[in-house]
């Protein structure tokens, strides 16, 4: 869904960061961002809404997952958005499995209203802007 890349690191003041210490800080910017989105979206679903997701997640139950499918994008087993990015994600060694769940559960999001794309993109705005507050005021500490 998304990926805290080196530039994000280096833009929120981490550039410094080598090797361990980096990939540790990316673990923990990658946890923010992930509960960030995570709180963004329950927020906004029901009890009901939020067992689905939980139980979409979760499944092992491949024909579940298209059912859901199914329902939430008609005929996408013929569409040329869910070929090309099973296209996508097969030459990276995603599973069938995981190709269908996360296309599922993107369209999931948008029949419940929910831009996940937006989300995103302001939960990953929000932790950097936290960390560049806190990387300038550890410096201002140190000057």
């Amino acid at each position: 869904m998304f990926e805290i890349t080196d530039d994000f690191l280096i833009q929120a003041g981490f550039g410094s960061l080598e090797g361990e210490q980096r990939e540790q800080m990316r673990r923990k910017v990658t946890q923010d961002v992930e509960r960030r989105i995570s709180d963004r979206i329950t927020s906004d679903l029901s009890e009901r809404q939020t067992a689905e997701l939980e139980q979409l997640m979760e499944t092992k139950d491949t024909e579940y997952i298209r059912q859901i499918a199914e329902r939430v994008k008609p005929g996408y087993v013929e569409s040329e958005e869910f070929h090309t990015m099973r296209q996508n994600a097969t030459s990276q060694g995603i599973s069938e499995d995981d190709i269908l769940r996360n296309y599922v559960v993107f369209h999931w999001y948008a029949a419940q209203g929910l831009d996940i794309i937006e989300i995103v993109q302001t939960s990953m705005n929000e932790v950097m802007a936290h960390l560049q507050r806190a990387f300038n005021a550890a410096r201002a500490a140190i000057d």
